[in-house]
């Protein structure tokens, strides 16, 4: 499977604003991670492994946040007859 494009990357580091379809699905996102953060905080024993536990947890929900995100401007630049031009 090749690898990312360049168009890919830099994309990966562009900041891509809540749109009102998007907006929802990162509150929700953060409001589930933050169901489980809590559970686990609780449950998990202090320490190096519960502090490593919960940094996954929180790159996992940047993951997902970046999921939406990007998924909103690929489909942004799919319908737009100038892709290179910003969505908002």
């Amino acid at each position: 499977m090749p690898g990312p494009t360049r168009d890919t990357v830099i994309n990966w580091f562009t900041y891509h604003p809540a749109t009102p379809r998007t907006g929802p699905q990162h509150d929700h996102v953060r409001s589930s991670f933050r169901l489980v953060a809590n559970d686990l905080w609780d449950l998990l024993p202090d320490g190096p492994d519960k502090t490593l536990a919960l940094r996954k947890l929180q790159e996992a929900m940047m993951s997902a946040n970046a999921c939406i995100a990007n998924d909103n401007m690929f489909a942004y630049m799919a319908a737009s007859p100038n892709p290179n031009t910003e969505p908002f």
